[in-house]
């Protein structure tokens, strides 16, 4: 499987970047139009992300929902 990287010295869109990311499936930022690769998650990241979650959970209206996940299908 070969990957698509961006070029390093081109300046990017948005559109483009989610562009790379539906290729690639792969997730990235946009940072002054280069695009970098994110990391994968760490202990501590989703040790951080559960307690966000469960703060926020508590706090919200019963008839509310959030998701973790930014792209989600639906259907």
């Amino acid at each position: 499987m070969s990957i698509i990287l961006p070029n390093p010295k081109a300046i990017y869109c948005f559109e483009e970047l989610l562009e790379l990311e539906e290729l690639t499936h792969r997730k990235y930022e946009l940072i002054n139009g280069h695009i970098v690769a994110m990391t994968g998650g760490s202990k501590a990241h989703n040790l951080i992300a559960l307690g966000l979650f469960t703060e926020i959970d508590a706090q919200k209206e019963k008839t509310c929902r959030f998701y973790v996940a930014v792209e989600m299908n639906f259907t």
